[in-house]
């Protein structure tokens, strides 16, 4: 037996493809030939020390004359052809016993299943595809196609299907050093120079359609294929699945017109077909899904499930999986698939077949990108279902004992579900509810405390506590406050307690985050919530200074009732000047040398300088300090001008005579006991005595009266 591979630039993978075929090799004689197209990273040398014979085939742009030129040199009576992103199956059984049968010499090539890994991740995740890999060398075919070459149909008359032979291809998750653009247009080249020469050849045409790179591109190939397959007539034209299965891609991602017509002509030609019946009832369900036609989405989803028993088992019907892989094969699409059919009983009020799917599928067994799915589905219908037992589960899944060895899918799926279930203490509708389709009407904290002994529990547990006491016990026993969102230490707050300890353990980034969520969020509102107590350590005074900075700058500087702006710059400058002078060094601050802090922090120290000036009655250095703040953090404009209004309202105040400073206060007496809306109001700014103080009010321009500015 010979085995032949081409390769260029394929170290990341050209040992272990080439290790892998040990095992084989101690089997049955082998020869293993590898065609070197121009590597320039080392693979040559890799595989001079596994292979037979290695030799320069220079690169002509023509796939099948490289092979050819392998298969020249090759001496064995069966010709194996693999690529160096494939691994041999290391369970040989099927292939030596046939290789060592009387009656092998009577077959012409055998078809192996080749699994298409589909998550770099997951190695759980894959598709298959029948793969024409073993030729007999009796035959004396050689390869046919610049690209996607294949041996002529005369290897394919008396061939065997070989299933319990497996190759493992990681090609598709690992670009190599080509990108997924630049293969298409390499590919796309060497297919449009094929049709060139066969314009009518429904292969190349379906070829093209699978490599173009533009949307331009699918439409005008599609469209071709179509004709063709048309043509030739669909009745037993082995391509015709997978033409449909492509035409209908292409339309559903283009908005072709054809898109529901294919779709309808493919489920009536070929119900056999697992292209059809798992590829395309895929794509039909997620057409559904985004028409909330649920009824159809449901169909799909069983006709799909399926097809998944179908592929399983084996049964790949009549012409078996020869045309390409199964594109929504692998476990993670079987998943997404169970949880779209499970929020449609849900929206459709099918409780028992909602809580069956969540169960067969449960949150701990999904992939990362499934994870949300699930999640979603539960917050969609906890208030009607008993999830608790499935939260128990998860929550000794993903937070119990960790895995002895590092498991990267593991934490991924871990790491989805904490970020989920933060969003789960917030109440969110989706946006894409029907106008009769109902909602939970809270945050589903009874299911993130049914997850039992941890954090995302317990940080739950103090969004459902009332009493400030429970509150706080609950608050103490979060170990991991870096996973939670910001509604669990502002629940504390509000309540004025004080951080756990624990709380002030998490990164000074995550603090931060958190103090600029809160304000955010809060606006105005936060300088009630800002701690009055004298922080007791050094990462209590940083959280403390944080939640200062983000109330400035959420605060509403035009609207705001100004008595409470200024109390709140007040506690800004005391704690500015409190905890600049803890935080660095003293020679650091200073004009020369202050442009090395943060932006908020020089806009903190121009801002105490401003301070310092009016203090000492240098009103032209305040200003030009506040001036200067805004180079350091132009997002603070609103409060700057707010402060020199607030100077320039002293300065009328200061130069008004004592009779209109009384009228003044005794006017706004009047207006505090009014809405603004009140008419009252109205009619009192229409009087002549309003007009004499507004401008003490409003700081609207002074009136005149007889000629002179009052």
């Amino acid at each position: 037996m010979t085995i032949g591979l081409i390769v260029k630039d394929e170290i990341r993978c050209i040992e272990r493809c080439l290790k892998a075929l040990q095992p084989l090799r101690e089997a049955v004689s082998c020869e293993v030939i590898v065609a070197d197209t121009g590597s320039t990273d080392g693979t040559r040398e890799v595989a001079e020390q596994y292979a037979d014979l290695v030799f320069d085939f220079p690169w002509i742009n023509d796939f099948a004359a490289a092979r050819n030129a392998v298969m020249d040199r090759a001496s064995g009576d069966w010709f194996l052809s693999m690529d160096a992103d494939e691994t041999l199956d290391s369970d040989v059984t099927e292939l030596t016993a046939f290789l060592n049968h009387p009656r092998a010499k009577e077959f012409t090539s055998a078809f192996l299943i080749l699994n298409n890994y589909a998550n770099p991740d997951d190695y759980e995740q894959y598709t298959p595809f029948e793969a024409n890999r073993l030729l007999n060398m009796s035959t004396g075919l050689r390869f046919q196609g610049k690209i996607h070459e294949v041996w002529p149909d005369e290897a394919l008359k008396n061939a065997v299907f070989l299933r319990q032979t497996i190759l493992w291809h990681d090609g598709y998750i690992y670009n190599g050093t080509l990108t997924s653009a630049q293969k298409g247009k390499r590919n796309m080249a060497l297919i449009e120079r094929q049709l060139e020469v066969e314009p009518d050849r429904l292969l190349y045409l379906l070829q093209a359609a699978e490599s173009s790179y533009t949307t331009e591109q699918a439409i005008r190939y599609t469209r071709r294929m179509m004709e063709q397959l048309k043509k030739e007539g669909l009745e037993g034209n082995i391509l015709g699945p997978s033409v449909y299965r492509d035409a209908i891609r292409v339309a559903g991602e283009a908005g072709m017109p054809e898109y529901r017509e294919w779709l309808d002509e493919a489920m009536a030609a070929y119900p056999d077909s697992l292209y059809i019946q798992i590829d395309v009832s895929y794509m039909a369900m997620m057409s559904a899904q985004k028409d909330h036609d649920y009824a159809k989405l449901l169909a799909y989803g069983r006709e799909y499930m399926a097809g998944i028993e179908r592929m399983e088992r084996g049964d790949f019907g009549p012409n078996g999986l020869r045309c390409g892989t199964i594109a929504a094969g692998n476990k993670g699409k079987r998943q997404a698939v169970a949880m779209s059919m499970a929020m449609a009983h849900a929206r459709r009020r099918e409780w028992a077949d909602c809580l069956r799917l969540l169960e067969e599928y449960p949150v701990e067994t999904m992939s990362a990108g499934n994870v949300g799915k699930w999640l979603n589905v539960a917050y969609f219908s906890w208030e009607y279902i008993d999830l608790t037992a499935l939260f128990e589960r998860a929550g000794k899944a993903f937070f119990g004992a960790e895995p002895e060895e590092e498991d990267k899918k593991w934490k991924q799926c871990r790491d989805a579900f904490i970020a989920r279930s933060n969003e789960m203490f917030f109440y969110v509708p989706p946006t894409d509810l029907e106008p009769d389709e109902f909602y939970p009407e809270k945050p589903a904290y009874p299911l993130l405390v049914a997850l039992g002994d941890c954090d995302l529990a317990y940080g739950a547990q103090v969004m459902l506590e009332e009493e400030p006491r429970c509150v706080e016990r609950a608050a103490e026993r979060i170990e991991d406050w870096e996973i939670l969102p910001f509604v669990v230490p502002l629940k504390v707050l509000s309540l004025h307690l004080p951080m756990p300890e624990r709380f002030f353990e998490i990164p000074v980034e995550k603090i931060a985050e958190y103090a600029g969520n809160l304000a955010s969020k809060l606006g105005g509102q936060m300088i009630d919530l800002l701690p009055d107590a004298d922080a007791h350590s050094p990462m209590e005074r940083l959280w403390s200074y944080d939640l200062h900075i983000g109330a400035i700058k959420f605060a509403d500087w035009e609207k705001g009732e100004p008595e409470k702006l200024m109390a709140l710059y007040r506690r800004f400058l005391r704690q500015s000047e409190q905890f600049l002078c803890w935080y660095y060094h003293p020679d650091i601050l200073n004009q020369d040398m202050v442009r090395v802090l943060p932006g908020m922090h020089r806009f903190a120290w121009y801002c105490c300088q401003a301070e310092r000036s009016l203090a000492q009655g240098d009103e032209l250095a305040y200003v030009r300090n506040l001036r200067a703040s805004l180079k350091n953090a132009p997002g603070m404009k609103r409060m700057v001008d707010f402060l020199l209004k607030r100077m320039e309202q002293r300065q009328k105040e200061k130069n008004a005579p004592p009779e209109l400073l009384e009228l003044a206060e005794k006017v706004r007496q009047v207006l505090a006991q009014y809405q603004p809306d009140d008419p009252a109001v109205q009619a009192l700014k229409e009087s002549e005595a309003y007009r004499r103080v507004a401008y003490l009010i409003e700081g609207v321009e002074a009136p005149v009266f007889g000629g002179l500015p009052q």
